[in-house]
């Protein structure tokens, strides 16, 4: 029996966020670290902004960015992500640095349009030799940095004070200095803060040391994009006008819509046919329950037809009348009775019933 270990890689958000160990280590630490997928507007000066080169896609990002850490922020600027937030598991199973730096050195080299780093005119051009070690407040600690590509900074920004770097020949690996009333961090490859790699070394104390340089932090930002949505920024600067515009759309759509408009005109009157007013006068007399109406024009006509017969000129007996009826009708006497009398209707099989009755008895006379 044998047995094999196979690595099947990272499972749930850790397949999607390349930062999620750091990201959970920092806020464990005490600070309000999440992930932002845009930039609408610029976080206060407490909050750590790390921004991978993916991120900034135009000078006026750039701008945007370096006005803020000039004002008071701490930006982190990371040149190599190895499109960590789409496959940070394949750009971490090879521990070989030259392995890595070899796969993408051309990729990395090509890509030289990086409008943060022009507007600080800083070069990156290739670093032949991995970092092992980075020096921080005067405190050595071990950190890998592959090799791949270094800032070649300009020689006045090192004049500043308090300047943290690592590197040497082909450029800085990493490096951090006062920018303005802010900082601003470059580091080369986010090869240390990965989720492979920040339980290395002393990974997990150099990204603790390296965010809280600023004094104040409070939060972190782990920047996907610096994008500005057009719609964010219209309902952030306009709402007014766009509010405006909704309640008149509303408004209009109210008066607009037939439903909810002015009412439509009535039709012109037009003359009905006799048998129509009279179906509708029979049902409105049916629905109110009323069929003494119904049933009284025909009586009336059948008794004064037998008054005519028989010569009375005053009121009719009633026994007598009801028995020549039936004898001329050929009707049971009690069904003529019913015929003749009955006041009250609930069922419309009962009343055509009766009309018919009322109907022969009529024929009869």
């Amino acid at each position: 029996m044998v047995k094999e270990e196979v690595e099947l890689g990272y499972r749930g958000e850790a397949r999607v966020n390349p930062f999620l160990a750091a990201e959970r280590f920092l806020t464990r630490m005490g600070l309000d670290a999440s992930r932002q997928f845009s930039l609408v507007e610029l976080p206060n000066f407490d909050v750590v902004m790390v921004v991978p080169k993916t991120a900034i896609e135009s000078s006026n990002q750039a701008w945007r960015v370096l006005e803020w850490a000039e004002q008071g922020g701490h930006l982190i600027y990371i040149h190599r992500d190895r499109n960590d937030f789409l496959g940070a598991w394949n750009a971490g199973i090879e521990s070989d640095d030259e392995t890595e730096a070899e796969s993408s050195e051309a990729e990395e080299l090509e890509d030289s349009e990086e409008p943060l780093l022009d507007w600080l005119s800083i070069e990156v051009k290739e670093r032949r030799r991995s970092t092992k070690a980075i020096r921080v407040n005067g405190e050595r600690l071990e950190v890998s940095v592959p090799k791949g590509v270094g800032f070649q900074i300009e020689p006045e920004w090192m004049l500043q004070g308090d300047v943290i770097k690592s590197g040497g020949k082909g450029g800085f690996s990493f490096a951090s200095y006062p920018y303005g009333a802010g900082r601003l961090t470059l580091l080369a490859d986010a090869y240390p803060w990965q989720n492979r790699n920040v339980g290395d070394n002393d990974h997990a104390e150099f990204l603790w040391k390296i965010v809280t340089l600023q004094p104040g932090a409070a939060a972190v930002w782990l920047l996907r994009s610096a994008r500005t949505s057009f719609w964010a920024l219209l309902w952030k600067y306009g709402w007014m006008p766009l509010l405006s515009l909704l309640v008149f759309v509303i408004f209009w759509l109210w008066r607009s819509v037939p439903r909810f408009g002015p009412k439509l005109p009535s039709p012109e009157p037009a003359p009905r046919e006799f048998t129509s007013h009279l179906a509708m006068s029979g049902g409105f007399l049916w629905k109110h329950h009323c069929v003494s109406p119904l049933l009284g024009p025909i009586r009336r006509r059948i008794q004064r037809r037998y008054q005519q017969k028989a010569l009375t000129f005053g009121e009719a007996d009633v026994e007598d009348m009801l028995v020549s009826l039936a004898d001329s009708s050929g009707l049971p006497v009690e069904k003529v009775r019913k015929a003749m009398q009955t006041e009250t209707v609930r069922k419309s099989d009962r009343l055509k019933e009766l009309l018919r009755d009322l109907q022969k008895i009529d024929l009869s006379q």
